[in-house]
């Protein structure tokens, strides 16, 4: 979930673009589109913005310190660029990715094609919905990161997920998640400290500019929709290319998680972790005894 005041004034100047974009011209999107649609600038910097968010850093640490085993299996849902199961397939683990967006998932695929051999048969991406996906085998650990559960429109959507994680988990196996802030969500837009960032993602001086068009929340279906502008300008400040896209989350409460989790058999282990302003992580364990 970007968030303008964490973003704000920071610089990446070894960001390159994914080679697989370079071969698209700088135009104009009028539509608002989805987010991380074909074309659109969230998923071509979605790697970048991952980078500077403050609730990612440390995230796979974080994962792995639930790992009793090596190698593991584990099972990402929301994988996107593939971004975090390129970092715990690193340490010998062995990842399946999956992702309702084709552009995240070409995008995931471009990265693992570049891994040498051995690293790259460790993880594998397919498309999958977290509501619905069936897997013949068990992990040792299953995440949903960076917010993934709240993009799911309802309480019905996100118990399937706890269920079908309870019952794709080995006996003692671990669920984790990171969670958007309830609070942050429901923050009236004109509270915000800022609703622009503008990133320099290259030597040459060339900048990302991200603008928090609208941001509305729905107190009975609890789901904030936004729309973001992104705009590449180049180092004379020229504007290229531009998309509007609109990006929706539901709020969860932390009380809810718990009682999806112990309807679906699992247990809460510890406290949350908070992870930045917009975030937390949370574990459950799959209460069959190992």
């Amino acid at each position: 979930m970007p968030a303008a005041d964490n973003l704000k004034g920071q610089t990446a100047h070894r960001w390159k673009i994914p080679s697989l974009y370079l071969v698209r011209g700088a135009h104009l999107v009028e539509d608002i589109l989805p987010y991380y649609a074909e074309d659109s600038l969230s998923a071509m910097f979605h790697d970048l913005l991952a980078e500077l968010e403050p609730g990612c850093k440390g995230d796979a640490a974080f994962y792995l310190s639930l790992l009793r085993t090596s190698p593991a299996d584990i099972l990402e849902l929301g994988c996107g660029s593939g971004r975090l199961s390129l970092a715990l397939s690193k340490h010998g683990h062995n990842v399946q990715g999956i992702d309702t967006a084709e552009a995240m998932l070409r995008l995931a695929k471009f990265h693992r094609s570049r891994l040498d051999r051995g690293w790259a048969q460790r993880v594998s991406f397919t498309t999958g919905d977290m509501t619905t996906f069936s897997f013949p085998r068990k992990f040792d650990l299953i995440v949903a990161p960076y917010f993934a559960l709240n993009h799911l429109p309802s309480e019905d959507a996100v118990l399937s997920t706890f269920t079908l994680v309870a019952a794709h988990l080995v006996p003692g196996g671990y669920f984790s998640l990171h969670v958007a802030d309830t609070d942050r969500l429901s923050r009236p837009l004109e509270q915000e400290a800022a609703t622009r960032a503008t990133i320099q993602y290259d030597t040459a001086g060339s900048r990302l500019q991200l603008d928090i068009v609208e941001r509305h929340l729905d107190p009975a279906t609890k789901c904030c929709s936004l729309v973001l502008r992104y705009s590449m300008i180049s180092a004379d400040g020229a504007v290229g290319r531009t998309s509007s896209e609109r990006l929706t989350y539901r709020a969860i409460e932390e009380a809810e998680l718990d009682s999806f989790s112990a309807r679906a058999g699992l247990c809460r282990v510890g406290p949350k972790v908070q992870a930045g302003e917009t975030g937390y992580f949370l574990a459950f364990r799959n209460a069959d005894k190992a």
